[in-house]
């Protein structure tokens, strides 16, 4: 269990949505506890409190130009096990070896750690990688690949969390989607600094 207040600054309120698993508890003293994880920041069980189910999902989206052919675009971001160097927040990824369709994920954010799997339901190459989470946090998203000319690619990602309805006003206000939306806009950033520095190397070896 994630045991956390909500009363922080909008960056850590944002963390704490981002890291909650299934369920919420709002204790009396107005504590957030996310259940279904065996985590703990404070060390301490707050006793009382309702369960407040997970009731809707709220998306952001967030979109990069990359100066690469989509088909080398989405082979870099289909690499999972790497995602990892350009979202800092990810402490890793592990692609089930039985089952590539699989992977668990696991984040790192503000003193808290917390592990989730996923399955792929959609990867068609080079246009879409689409996938949902299959316990802890309730996520789904995915990745849209879009030639907009010669060597150019449109790189577009949505990501949709399931918060409960007490929260979704909050995360719907401009401000706190602002945020989230930044933080996807600078993961794709950084994954397209790697993948360019990548592609010129193999171009110039190619080349010689």
């Amino acid at each position: 269990m994630v045991n956390l207040n909500y009363r922080t600054s909008t960056s850590g309120f944002v963390s704490v949505l981002s890291v909650c698993g299934s369920s919420f508890v709002l204790t009396q003293n107005k504590t957030l506890l996310c259940k279904h994880h065996s985590y703990t920041r404070s060390g301490r069980t707050v006793p009382g409190g309702s369960v407040v189910r997970m009731s809707k999902w709220i998306e952001n989206v967030a979109e990069v130009q990359i100066q690469a052919p989509a088909e080398e675009v989405f082979l870099t971001y289909s690499d999972l096990e790497a995602m990892p160097k350009w979202s800092p927040w990810l402490r890793s990824v592990e692609v089930d070896p039985s089952d590539e369709t699989i992977s668990k994920w696991s984040l790192a954010a503000r003193g808290i750690s917390v592990s989730w799997k996923a399955r792929n339901t959609e990867v068609r190459s080079p246009d879409i990688i689409a996938w949902e989470s299959i316990d802890g946090l309730p996520n789904r998203g995915k990745v849209l690949f879009s030639p907009i000319k010669e060597n150019h690619t449109k790189v577009q990602l949505s990501v949709a969390f399931q918060v409960p309805s007490f929260l979704a006003s909050i995360m719907e206000n401009d401000f706190v989607s602002t945020f989230v939306q930044k933080t996807l806009l600078s993961d794709l950033e950084r994954f397209r600094t790697i993948l360019l520095r990548e592609y010129r190397r193999k171009r110039m070896k190619n080349s010689e």
